[in-house]
């Protein structure tokens, strides 16, 4: 180990670095004690919200695949749903409910999305809560549908995720926070 002399008085050891004609300090700069502090705090803060932040990441997955999954087989899906709702008083609005339904997952994929690039730069999870709210509300209307169409085991599978996003908001409320 070698030991440079730095502008500022303090001695650093340069290691392997030196090799390359790279000092140690270009590559780990040293923090002052404000910085190690706000840095400990920022980690202590994103370990607080890891099961926030994984739920986020779950609804990301979630909602942007299936919403994808409708824009890129729309006649496919227009097609299914048709038949799906072809007894039921809803059986004329089809398309309209497609539209609506592939637009709120998009939204609530993109949003929770946006909500994790948030929290990481801001410390904030108010944007995965409006997410996990769109997202809640999306999965009641995936919910009034399949009941409608009397497809029973269908909404049952909805469930969980309505669960999983009532979880979410609670544990990212902000008006909850102490």
């Amino acid at each position: 180990m070698l030991t440079k002399k730095l502008s500022s008085g303090i001695n650093r050891e340069v290691a392997v670095y030196k090799v390359f004609s790279i000092p140690r300090y270009a590559i780990t700069p040293s923090l002052t004690g404000n910085q190690i502090v706000s840095t400990m705090m920022h980690f202590e803060e994103t370990a607080k919200n890891l099961p926030a932040l994984f739920s986020a990441l779950l609804v990301v997955i979630l909602f942007l695949q299936s919403g994808l999954d409708k824009v890129l087989d729309w006649e496919g899906n227009l097609d299914w749903l048709t038949g799906h709702f072809s007894k039921t008083f809803v059986r004329g609005t089809v398309p309209l409910m497609l539209v609506t339904i592939t637009i709120q997952e998009l939204l609530t994929g993109a949003l929770s999305a946006a909500g994790i690039l948030y929290f990481l730069a801001y410390g904030s999870t108010v944007v995965i809560f409006a997410a996990a709210s769109l997202g809640a509300l999306t999965i009641i209307a995936l919910f009034f549908g399949q009941r409608i169409a009397k497809d029973y085991a269908g909404a049952a599978i909805l469930v969980p995720y309505f669960i999983l996003l009532v979880a979410l908001m609670y544990l990212t409320n902000p008006f909850l926070r102490v």
